[in-house]
């Protein structure tokens, strides 16, 4: 049977048949090219997980990525919903709170990561970011006395002595076992001394500040670097470096570090390391501006801190890790220099009244607050902090040219009229 003979295209018939088939081969290049950016996509959304800032193409170019992309999925695979290709890691921080840092944030941690015990701290953290001039080793008080050294006192009987001579300006007292710590603000050094001895060991060079926790030494540097230091080695492991940057520590967990980074114009941020300095360094908060907050201390996985508030004045807030609920404690504060300390359900924070600074006591179960003592001929000048030592508690510093420098002490379990003064090496009321 003969083949039936189609007949001779015409010239547009011919047209139209390449035409079709140029757009036929058109659409599959395109589809090998979407496919490509999309690969492309899905690597770079990798990088950028793991390294926010980065970019290496050119805007145009990524916008072309972008409908690439939005080709495959709605005109070629069929989707027509919105396909989210969000990457980052949801912030802790609140939903009205603008976060602009470029790092990824922290992740949720469990509360049992931050179930530290406070029998294997070194000091409170709070008084440590307050100089940390007082500490205890639940049997005696020990506290530094500018250029005359470290005094040990005796709760039963309050006699002092003299446990450490030194000219020197020293800071940042620890105990733990038979060791003090302490940082020497002349020769800019963390040392241990061990019970019993005048003779110190240096552990390390260039610290401003040490915090101690049961057998790891965390210490920041001048020239702002973190580092953790098992006491067991004595090998030091640098954790991050802020570089011009200035750093504060604002607390641990069982495996973490909690800090604060803040730059030139006083912008704050919040950053957090794994003590192995494993993964890349990670935001808790969004950043604030600054004097927005103040003096952020994380104990036992809250978070206390001064918040301005419209008016101008401050607020003591505390915060559970990964909560968006925050708990006013103390408003109106008029002392946003001090940082607070916290032991069990007990906040130690201090108030200037006119001319008098006091130390306050708030149990934060039932807010009953008290006051603990005071000091008069106190001016906006004065640089005074508080220290509190389990059932002892003190206020030293400079209270202003009126009233010059004190070092005053008090008991728990006395008025916050009896008071104490340490003068002439010794204490006496």
């Amino acid at each position: 049977m003969k083949k039936k003979q189609q007949p001779p295209q015409t010239e547009q018939q011919a047209a139209a048949e390449t035409k079709k088939n140029k757009g036929k081969a058109g659409k599959v290049i395109l589809i090998i090219i979407a496919l490509l950016a999309v690969a492309l996509a899905a690597f770079f959304g990798v990088v950028k997980y793991l390294d926010p800032s980065f970019s290496v193409l050119p805007k145009g170019m990524q916008e072309d990525i972008s409908k690439a992309v939005r080709f495959v999925d709605e005109d070629l695979l069929g989707h027509t919903e919105a396909v989210s290709r969000t990457t980052e890691p949801v912030s802790l921080v609140p939903v009205s709170t603008t976060v602009t840092t470029t790092k990824p944030a922290a992740e949720y941690l469990p509360i049992e990561e931050f179930a530290t015990e406070s029998a294997k701290g070194g000091n409170l953290l709070g008084n440590i970011l307050n100089g940390g001039k007082v500490g205890t080793d639940m049997t005696y008080i020990y506290h530094i006395v500018d250029g005359e050294g470290i005094y040990r006192f005796n709760p039963l009987s309050e006699e002092a002595m003299k446990y450490y001579s030194t000219v020197d300006k020293l800071s940042s007292l620890n105990l733990r076992g038979e060791y003090l710590y302490f940082v020497n603000e002349q020769t800019q050094a963390l040392y241990r001394l061990k019970k019993g001895s005048q003779k110190t060991e240096k552990l390390a060079d260039n610290v401003r500040l040490a915090y101690l926790y049961d057998a790891t030494m965390y210490y920041v540097t001048n020239d702002n670097s973190l580092y953790l230091m098992p006491l067991g080695e004595l090998q030091a492991k640098k954790l991050y470096s802020s570089h011009d940057n200035a750093m504060q520590l604002v607390g641990i967990s069982n495996t973490r570090v909690f800090f604060t980074v803040t730059n030139f114009s006083g912008n704050q941020e919040y950053m957090t390391i794994d003590n192995e300095a494993k993964e890349k360094v990670m935001r808790f908060r969004a950043k604030t501006e600054k004097d927005e907050l103040l003096c952020p201390v994380l104990e036992n996985g809250f978070l206390y801190y001064y918040l301005r508030q419209s008016d101008g004045s401050y607020t003591l807030y505390r915060q559970k890790y990964g909560s968006q609920l925050v708990v006013p404690l103390v408003e109106k504060v008029s002392v946003t220099s001090v940082y607070p300390a916290v032991e069990m359900n007990r906040l130690y924070y201090a108030v200037l009244d006119g001319n008098r600074f006091s130390m306050m006591e708030m149990n934060m179960n039932s807010k009953d607050v008290k006051v603990l003592l005071s000091t008069g001929k106190t001016d906006a000048s004065n640089t005074l902090t508080v220290q509190h030592a389990q059932t002892y508690d003190f206020i030293l510093g400079y209270r202003g040219e009126q009233g010059g420098n004190i070092y005053a002490g008090s008991c728990i379990y006395t008025s916050s009229n009896n008071v104490m003064w340490f003068e002439n090496s010794r204490w006496s009321y």
